[in-house]
C-alpha cells in the first residue's frame, strides 16, 4: 500500500527521530518533512503505533496516578481488520513524551508562536514561512 507520511514537528530531537524511523521502515524523503513508499499494512500499522505511542504516554500518567501502579504496556485496536496491538511503554521513552508534551503546552499556554531558531535558508520552502516569520 502506498504511504506518505507528512508531519510538523519544532524539536530537533523528535523530528529527527520520525525521520530516522521513516527511513528505517524503507520509506523515502521527498520533502523535508515527508516520506513515501510502499509498505504492507502490517507494517504500516506498525508505523502508525510507534506514531501514536505518545498517546499512550499522555494517557499513562493519569492512571498511573489514580492506580499508583506503573503502566508498562497499552494496546490499539483496529476495528477494519479486528487486531489488537500490544506497544511497550518503557520509562525513558515516558520521561522523553512527557518533557515535549510539557514545552508544547508552555508554548501554547503563552498564545504565541514559538520563535524560529532555525537559519533562514532553511525557511525557504517552508509551507508556514508566513505565519511564523516576521
Amino acid at each position: 500500500m502506498e504511504t506518505l507520511v507528512i508531519y510538523d514537528v519544532t524539536e530537533d530531537a523528535v523530528r529527527n527521530e520520525v525521520a530516522r524511523i521513516c527511513e528505517s521502515f524503507g520509506l523515502m524523503r521527498i520533502q523535508k518533512s515527508t516520506f513515501i513508499g510502499y509498505l504492507p499494512s502490517s507494517r504500516r500499522k506498525e508505523l502508525m503505533a510507534i506514531f501514536r505511542y505518545s498517546c499512550f504516554v499522555d494517557i499513562a500518567k493519569p492512571l498511573e496516578k489514580f492506580y499508583r501502579k506503573i503502566v508498562r504496556r497499552g494496546f490499539i485496536y483496529y476495528e477494519k481488520s479486528n487486531e489488537l496491538v500490544e506497544i511497550e511503554i518503557a520509562e525513558e521513552r515516558k520521561k522523553h513524551v512527557l518533557k515535549i508534551l510539557r514545552k508544547l503546552r508552555e508554548t501554547l499556554s503563552q498564545e504565541c508562536l514559538p520563535v524560529v531558531n532555525q537559519p533562514l535558508v532553511k525557511c525557504l520552502n517552508c509551507g508556514y514561512r508566513k505565519i511564523c516569520l516576521p
